[in-house]
């Protein structure tokens, strides 16, 4: 299982494989130049900066020169754009990568952008560099219109400050935690639990109460002791609240959805017992234990998609009972179309908070077969709806079990092996 404090604070970072997958193309061409990227970007021609911003993703790190270019098209666009065109976006996204902290007052301005993806942008690159000087304007982004209507937009707010690590990212924290639930509770109450040492879970009253009542010296960071408390600490039975659980994995979301592997091996067995067989029982605990808040649904794949409902639903009594059956009538065959079922579990609904991919095997049919590029492909498609993929992987190794942690690891999810 990758545990949580590793998955990446600063989101939007292109996974390291793109850059190796088509590595060859970046050493086989000569260097962009900072010259080239501004008289491309500054041009007429849209196919040519296409194909430089295209042609950038394949630099892990900026030069000054190369930065300093990419960040006066940004500063154009920031000014002129309402709603920033794609390469707008990408050219604000790979600012991220520049060698030094010269751009801070680009991802500052961003902040202030109408587009809430360019503000999204702008707070992975404040989480990086975390200049104190901008600190202050990240809580006004609550009253951002986005703030209220989009997940992902919160999530980048909550992670951004938290990244801070300072007494007023514990203190937002704190005020902000009685507003949340689902996945976003949970984060968190993990961030202070990491910035404070402290292992309250839920309670928001236990947190404010503890603030209150020490002095600076005793607000964090933890003590290796606290630390190991920490990492000891189980959350169930300790968090106010129904926390359902799939595999012993806690899913804290309200809203979910399951992605269940029903291909032909699905039929293997281990002691008596078929993959499919373990699935489908932890699939109904996990269903019947949820609360009545939770919305949810259920993708079965294999060569073909099959949904349970068109969208998701709310976990009553008929909704549970209906899904259960549901489950239960599952019979493996075909082959595996991880893509597909994937890039349709992200589209049911924007403000999705968990998808929980189970599989037992490489992707080998479909629109995509590719590990890599379907990597890719989630990775852009999740970039700004930000939902946790935890991937399950049932007796996967070797390449399929590296898909499967990638896939978690670039998409805020944990991975967890089974057998």
């Amino acid at each position: 299982m990758i545990p949580n404090w590793r998955v990446p604070m600063i989101r939007g970072l292109l996974c390291g494989l793109m850059i190796v997958f088509l590595s060859h193309q970046a050493h086989s061409a000569k260097p962009i130049t900072g010259e080239q990227i501004h008289q491309t970007l500054s041009g007429n021609s849209l196919k040519r900066r296409q194909q430089l911003l295209d042609q950038l993703m394949y630099v892990e790190t900026l030069d000054g020169r190369q930065s300093s270019a990419l960040a006066e098209f940004v500063a154009i666009s920031l000014r002129e754009e309402n709603q920033l065109t794609g390469p707008d976006l990408q050219a604000l996204y790979l600012l991220q990568r520049a060698d030094d902290s010269s751009h801070v007052s680009t991802f500052e301005n961003g902040l202030s952008h109408v587009d809430p993806r360019a503000v999204q942008l702008s707070l992975d690159g404040l989480a990086r560099l975390k200049p104190d000087a901008v600190f202050d304007k990240l809580p006004q982004l609550t009253q951002h219109q986005a703030y209220k209507s989009s997940y992902g937009f919160r999530r980048a707010v909550i992670e951004t400050v938290a990244a801070y690590g300072a007494e007023s990212s514990i203190e937002f924290l704190i005020d902000q935690l009685p507003s949340l639930d689902g996945q976003l509770e949970y984060l968190t109450v993990l961030h202070l639990q990491r910035l404070t040492g402290q292992v309250f879970t839920n309670s928001a009253d236990d947190w404010k109460k503890w603030w209150s009542s020490v002095g600076p010296d005793d607000r964090g960071p933890p003590t290796e002791q606290q630390q190991k408390q920490i990492a000891q600490q189980k959350l169930i039975g300790q968090w106010n609240g129904a926390v359902p659980e799939f595999f012993d994995m806690p899913l804290f979301a309200k809203k979910i959805v399951f992605i269940i592997d029903n291909s032909a091996s699905m039929k293997s067995t281990l002691e008596g017992e078929m993959r499919i067989e373990r699935a489908q029982k932890e699939l109904s605990e996990a269903i019947e234990k949820m609360a009545p808040d939770v919305q949810f649904n259920i993708i079965a794949f294999n060569h073909r998609i099959e949904t349970w409902q068109r969208s998701l639903q709310p976990a009553n009594s008929s909704a549970k009972a209906a899904a259960v059956q549901y489950g239960y009538a599952l019979a493996p065959f075909g082959k595996t179309a991880s893509y597909d079922a994937l890039s349709l579990g992200l589209s049911f609904d924007p403000n999705t908070e968990l998808v929980v991919f189970l599989s037992d095997g490489k992707p080998t049919a479909g629109t995509i077969v590719e590990p890599l590029i379907i990597l890719q492909a989630i990775w852009k498609q999740n970039l700004f709806q930000r939902t946790s993929i935890h991937t399950l992987g049932i007796d996967t190794r070797d390449e399929t079990e590296e898909f499967m942690e990638y896939l978690a690891e670039q998409n805020y999810g944990m991975y967890t092996k089974i057998r």
